[in-house]
């Protein structure tokens, strides 16, 4: 009986560890700060809620922050689709590569925008 009881516990408990631990991860690199205050910064964003093992959409682009607020001012997104049984790896991280350049490149006048200097 002990057996039967030790088994039925451990078939419970492998579901316990069905996923990993949520995260979000958030990259901000400045680029230059305006007369006004206002600072230009590139950045990527990584959300994983539910904290499966799959390849995430990833949120990226140049935003502005004045006065406590945000604003996007280009955003693009490489999607992580997980739908399809077919997902091609390599492009996906061949699309991280590149945007992991361009994160950690030095500031190009096509990033600047309005009054921002470089």
């Amino acid at each position: 009986m002990k057996k039967y009881i030790l088994l039925l516990a451990l078939c419970l408990c492998q579901y316990t560890f069905a996923t990993g631990p949520s995260h979000t991860t958030l990259k901000i690199t400045p680029l230059s700060i305006n007369k006004q205050g206002s600072l230009l910064y590139r950045y990527k964003i990584i959300t994983n809620p539910m904290g499966g093992h799959y390849f995430e959409d990833v949120l990226y682009g140049v935003g502005s922050f004045k006065d406590g607020k945000f604003t996007s001012l280009r955003e693009q997104v490489i999607h992580g689709d997980n739908s399809d049984a077919n997902i091609d790896y390599e492009k996906y991280n061949a699309e991280m590569n590149k945007l992991n350049q361009w994160l950690s490149s030095p500031c190009k006048t096509s990033d600047l925008m309005d009054d921002f200097t470089s």
